[in-house]
């Protein structure tokens, strides 16, 4: 747990409290804790007491030097429910010391736009993360951020031409509603920088499935995008991830699964938290289920299926990130080996769907 969600915790039940309180409860140096609180915008101090500002919230994002994940942005953001009350209207995201996995880039970045639409003001500083920041902003990650979020420092102008390094971020919109695009096969391309053209043959499919699915069924009026990264470490692995702001694919298909599948509303009733989740597994292992908007869904519905089955012809892992739960599906040998489900999840709109390809 970072200092700050400890700090938060105390002042939940005790907002209004003495340095000497706090620290007290938390067992930490009264000095130490006295500078962190009157240099965080998040508290303010009257009356010789420490509150928890309603109207602002500052969410840090702090690793000590190491990768910040999935796992750890999600730890992180479930910290912060508050984020998305009427009466918080200013929400800064501060990076101190940390490289960003892409799985968390394209977790933040949907964040952040989600919080625009919710019209709240949004700063992203990375000021004490000055290597990671020219990196991302080398590779074009701001040009997903809606422009009125205030980015610090100022970005450079470097966004990157898509393809132009073989060790940069492949970034790249998905436009609602858009009728073609030539992002699956310049992923397919970045794909095969790192493996040989059969694997990225296979890839292409899952690619191509997943980037249509957010063209034609996220009902979401601002671009989603996809991205690719080769990582080196003990496991060399590719990861792609494909985001979008939509209705996502549990509420999608709840809107029509009455009516086209009462078979399934009647096996997983939504009124039972773990449903979604068994749900959505079915929608990945079994396939048949379509929320598509169109006389011919009976017809549709094994993408996600196909595209899991491309999956289980590598070591690979899938997570698909909904609403407020994310499904895991590890796959090896050539058949699922393996799953499991994160709950209670910070909201988040939309599908956010991360592939890892093992090269090993």
């Amino acid at each position: 747990m970072t200092f700050e969600y400890r700090v938060n915790e105390v002042l939940k039940t005790q907002n209004g409290s003495t340095t000497k309180e706090i620290s007290e409860t938390l067992n930490e140096c009264p000095k130490k804790l006295y500078t962190y609180l009157i240099n965080n915008k998040n508290y303010m101090f009257e009356n010789d007491l420490w509150y928890k500002k309603k109207d602002a919230v500052v969410i840090t994002f702090e690793t000590e030097r190491s990768w910040l994940d999935e796992q750890k942005t999600e730890a992180i953001l479930k910290a912060y429910p508050n984020v998305w009350n009427d009466d918080v209207t200013n929400i800064t995201l501060r990076f101190v010391d940390c490289s960003i996995l892409l799985e968390s880039i394209s977790r933040i970045v949907a964040f952040i736009n989600q919080l625009t639409f919710h019209n709240k003001k949004v700063t992203a500083d990375f000021t004490s993360c000055k290597i990671p920041f020219y990196y991302l902003c080398r590779a074009g990650v701001f040009d997903l951020v809606h422009k009125s979020v205030n980015v610090k420092p100022k970005v450079k102008d470097c966004a990157s031409e898509f393809g132009s390094t073989k060790t940069l971020i492949e970034f790249g919109k998905i436009a609602p509603y858009s009728t073609k695009t030539e992002l699956p096969k310049k992923l397919q391309a970045a794909f095969s920088n790192f493996t040989n053209e059969e694997l990225a043959r296979r890839a292409f499919t899952f690619i191509s499935e997943f980037i249509n699915n957010i063209i034609e069924h996220s009902h979401t009026p601002s671009a989603g995008f996809a991205a690719l990264q080769c990582y080196q470490g003990k496991r060399q692995k590719i990861q792609t991830v494909f985001s979008d702001n939509g209705k996502g694919i549990i509420n999608t298909l709840r809107a029509v699964l009455k009516d086209r599948y009462p078979e399934l509303e009647q096996k997983y009733p939504q009124d039972i938290p773990h449903h979604n989740a068994e749900l959505l597994k079915e929608v990945f292992t079994k396939g048949g289920i379509s929320g598509a908007d169109d006389d011919e869904y009976k017809g549709r519905g094994l993408g996600f299926k196909a595209s899991a089955d491309k999956a289980s012809q590598f070591n690979a892992k899938i997570t698909i990130r909904q609403e407020i739960f994310a499904l895991h599906l590890t796959y090896s040998d050539g058949k699922l080996s393996h799953s499991d489900v994160t709950f209670n999840l910070l909201k988040l709109n939309g599908t956010h769907i991360v592939f890892d390809i093992y090269l090993d």
